[in-house]
């Protein structure tokens, strides 16, 4: 279970679909890399330093394989630091499964990694679809954007079609 894309300064582009653009359009993208269901249940994410802020995922939140998640922060209440920060994903034992640190980019930019593990400022943001070099045909296809309900009260079992792990 991975980071996979972040855009933490939302500008002119209503990513999260509300019909207005502001800050509740930033999100946090998880790619489920194993070749299992990913229990996520009590699992959290975390901003800031030592733990600040952090939204914890609600009983029955399942990922299966190949499938990418994506969180708005309408729905995590996590507010990313437009100047750069660090995001973890903790496991319910209290291990941190994946960390990412990103420094500023412009507005309505994310950080991406591609297949290799490398972090990209300059692609295009894709929520819920494969991080793609410029340029590169393809791009999504194969995935599907989840969202779980705001809130922590409801389960999510997302059952989008696995795609790329890019």
């Amino acid at each position: 279970m991975v980071f996979n894309e972040l855009l933490p300064a939302p500008k002119a582009v209503d990513w999260d679909g509300d019909g207005k653009t502001n800050a509740t359009d930033e999100w946090i993208e998880l790619l489920n890399t194993t070749k299992q269901p990913v229990d996520l249940s009590g699992w959290r994410l975390e901003t800031g330093r030592g733990g600040g802020a952090s939204y914890r995922f609600p009983r029955g939140t399942m990922l299966r394989p190949g499938v990418i998640l994506v969180l708005y922060q309408r729905q995590t209440r996590l507010k990313l630091d437009d100047a750069g920060g660090t995001v973890r994903l903790v496991d319910r034992g209290g291990k941190v499964a994946d960390a990412v640190r990103y420094d500023a980019l412009g507005p309505d930019a994310s950080h991406g990694r591609d297949a290799k593990n490398v972090w990209h400022g300059d692609w295009s943001p894709s929520p819920g679809s494969p991080n793609v070099p410029p340029g590169a045909p393809g791009r999504g296809k194969g995935t599907s954007t989840v969202t779980p309900p705001p809130g922590n009260s409801e389960p999510v079992t997302p059952t989008a079609t696995p795609g790329s792990s890019g």
